[in-house]
């Protein structure tokens, strides 16, 4: 289940692991062993899933075409994650409030840019098939509206 989050309760604990030249770490530095043992293997699983589900949309925005700012956008957002993901294993990239406040900034601008391409797209095949204008239009108008 993890120790919890704090640097206090990291100290408290890595006290009793540490070796005496080195007792003075106030985080653990890996991003993935920080947070394995903050929050755990749930916490881990759940960062893990939320960080692929966001590669997913921004790759399928991508795949999408259309719009370049909004492939862009995307593009960002899975550049951004792929070096998280690597430096996070050198480093607990995250210890910075500031890199973590813009990293899941960039993580909502790239996953709200993927949203709305996917909501033109709805709309692009609504109006598509509401202007063939034949009977089967009119009632998949009404399902989808």
């Amino acid at each position: 289940g993890g120790i919890g989050i704090g640097e206090k309760l990291f100290g408290s604990v890595y006290m009793r692991f540490a070796d005496p030249e080195v007792w003075r770490a106030s985080h653990a530095h890996s991003l993935w062993l920080g947070t394995l043992v903050e929050l755990g293997i749930p916490g881990l699983i759940m960062l893990l899933l939320t960080l692929f589900l966001l590669v997913q949309k921004c790759a399928g925005c991508i795949r999408q075409g259309g719009d370049k700012k909004l492939l862009l956008t995307c593009g960002a957002g899975i550049c951004g994650v792929t070096a998280m993901i690597f430096s996070g294993f050198f480093d607990f990239v995250w210890y910075n409030y500031t890199v973590f406040f813009i990293f899941w900034a960039v993580a909502g601008v790239a996953s709200a840019a993927a949203e709305i391409r996917t909501r033109e797209i709805s709309a692009f095949s609504a109006e598509s098939i509401s202007a063939v204008g034949d009977e089967r239009s009119a009632d998949i108008m009404i399902a989808l509206g």
